[in-house]
């Protein structure tokens, strides 16, 4: 197993106890899972494969360019987790064999009692091989208002342009990300996605807790895109 920052998940000690306690079935798996990512961003593979790694034994990460209609910076969160799904569909689809397919998208929605009126999260998608989707969301922050109001007025495309000039580091949203600079150091855009990605696993890893019928990615899609703007 891989370690993940110690924030960000249980100790390894509390994962033995579970699995030996026949809690989860993490160490029966005799094949290699293929999880597909929807995105070539290097931070956003690292963050899957390490997060998958922590959880189960044998994993192979496969990367593909997605298929997306939405716009480079998605403003709103249906345009967000639309985005997340696309992700996870296409790479599904696009990766042989793959048994998920996880999208990550991130996006700014409007938020009441904000300085710039939005907030910026993660929001991962992960897809299985019937269709059924999980998600879950990152932390949420405020982006400075000067990148905000640009992307807003369409003066640039994606938030991460304007601060790649403040900080004067170029692609700025596949290293350490704008968040790292914000907060001194303490949180990193790896730590971001990360957090996505579990929160996206939690109902799997817990599945006896959730009876209900999981939501259909393709189903979920089409009404969001249906509902409009």
């Amino acid at each position: 197993m891989c370690s993940l920052d110690a924030e960000l998940l249980p100790i390894e000690a509390s994962v033995t106890h579970f699995v030996e306690n026949g809690l989860y079935d993490w160490c029966e798996q005799t094949y290699c899972m293929i999880v597909a990512v929807g995105s070539e961003n290097p931070l956003k593979i690292k963050a899957v494969r390490e997060v998958f790694n922590y959880f189960f034994n044998s994993v192979d990460v496969k990367s593909c360019t997605p298929t997306l209609s939405i716009s480079k910076q998605p403003k709103s969160l249906r345009e967000t987790l639309m985005g997340a799904i696309e992700r996870a569909l296409s790479a599904r689809d696009k990766v042989e064999s793959a048994d998920y397919g996880v999208g990550i998208e991130a996006g700014l929605f409007k938020a009441v009692g904000t300085i710039t009126g939005y907030l910026k999260t993660e929001i991962c998608v992960i897809v299985d091989e019937l269709n059924r989707m999980t998600l879950g969301m990152s932390p949420s922050f405020e982006f400075p208002l000067e990148a905000v109001l640009k992307v807003i007025r369409g003066e640039v495309e994606e938030v991460e342009e304007v601060m790649e000039k403040v900080f004067g580091v170029e692609r700025i949203g596949e290293k350490v990300g704008t968040i790292y600079y914000l907060t001194r150091g303490l949180v990193s855009r790896k730590n971001l996605t990360e957090q996505a990605v579990i929160m996206a696993l939690v109902p799997r890893l817990n599945e006896n807790l959730y009876k209900k019928s999981y939501p259909m990615a393709k189903d979920v899609l089409s009404i969001l895109k249906a509902r409009g703007e």
